[in-house]
């Protein structure tokens, strides 16, 4: 999972750079969402590449100031992205860098590699963009500089489909086609008074297969049946969820803005609050080790043992940065991506379990 950047905009309120969402909580009753599909409404969702928009940001020292906001990494590559379209990529482990050139300059957000060769990065705009070989190019699926709604996270749990999420409840379906994937646009309808449709971050599955998705000012939402109903639960918290944490237990975190974070037993019926020794917002993550990483360089470590979660804050080179990403290196250490390029750094912490090589 990556920082939710809205990008230019929160709401009505834009600025020229991305900033950090952190709106007002609204709260909200439990009710259901019908998400459709919506053949032909939007026909650029299908899966053909459109022309390529305004390209991407060059001449930049990307890998050390670059705003970037998500990092993936495949069985020999890592790959991160940014403001202004950009892409960068490593051969090396992360101790070289060189851009790639995106079909755009709009901020990208995300990004999911579903193997190898096959994946995609979602971004303002409602930007889609894919890569058949392993991220030495990418066309554009899906655009409309109309649309102020980013695509803030892309998740697959197999070959079999997946989602892109984002803004005012914006969903898109993958499902495999003729040996490729065909996006289709859902409508995500939510069955309550509030008339509100809130931005939405991440999404998770569950042990079961169920699915959850945290959202926008407290909301929280579960599927049982693959993503097409959604019914709303009751949230341990109103301000926005950044994020949903599977744990090897089977267990779910969740987190969000100012150090709160929370755990369930029992697929988000009920949670139970982590006592966070950090205040600063919690905006990515790594499944294996348990971490949560955030703003001003915050980087905490679940200690998961007897049915407890015991937090561990962990020291990083990064304060005054914002960790939008993380992930281990092969050959050892871990990789950031933050909103002042690339950080690589070690990290030791009690009861540290043993990274593969």
């Amino acid at each position: 999972m990556s920082l939710k950047f809205l990008g230019g905009c929160v709401r009505a309120a834009c600025t020229p750079v991305p900033v950090f969402v952190a709106l007002a909580s609204l709260g909200g009753a439990s009710g259901t969402a019908q998400a459709e599909e919506v053949p032909g409404e939007t026909p650029s969702i299908v899966g053909d590449p459109l022309q390529p928009r305004q390209p991407a940001i060059r001449g930049v020292d990307l890998q050390r100031q670059g705003w970037l906001t998500a990092i993936a990494t495949t069985t020999h590559r890592q790959i991160a992205v940014g403001a202004y379209g950009v892409v960068l990529v490593s051969d090396d482990g992360g101790r070289n860098w060189r851009q790639v050139m995106a079909p755009t300059d709009v901020t990208l957000t995300c990004i999911h590699m579903l193997d190898d060769s096959v994946g995609w990065i979602g971004g303002h705009e409602s930007t889609l963009m894919q890569t058949v070989d392993g991220g030495d190019s990418w066309t554009i699926l899906m655009t409309d500089p109309q649309i102020e709604d980013p695509i803030l996270d892309i998740w697959f749990s197999d070959r079999h489909g997946g989602f892109a999420i984002g803004g005012h409840s914006l969903m898109l379906r993958a499902t495999p086609q003729d040996g490729a994937y065909r996006w289709h646009k859902s409508e995500f309808t939510i069955t309550n008074d509030d008339f509100f449709a809130p931005h939405l971050f991440d999404i998770a599955q569950l042990p079961d297969g169920g699915l959850l998705v945290s959202a926008e000012a407290g909301h929280l939402f579960r599927s049982e049946d693959g993503g097409r109903v959604w019914t709303q639960l009751d949230s341990p918290y109103h301000g926005s969820l950044f994020g949903l944490l599977p744990l090897l237990d089977g267990r779910m975190v969740l987190y969000g803005m100012l150090g709160h974070a929370f755990v369930s037993a029992d697929r988000g019926d009920s949670w139970e609050t982590i006592a966070m020794p950090v205040t600063d917002s919690f905006i990515s993550d790594v499944e294996s080790p348990a971490l949560l990483a955030g703003a001003d360089g915050a980087l905490v470590a679940l200690r998961v043992g007897d049915g407890r979660i015991e937090p561990q804050v962990i020291d990083t080179p990064m304060t005054r940065r914002a960790i939008t990403g993380l992930l281990a290196l092969p050959g050892g250490g871990w990789l950031a991506a933050t909103n002042r390029g690339l950080v690589q750094f070690s990290a030791r912490w009690p009861g540290q379990p043993k990274l593969p090589q």
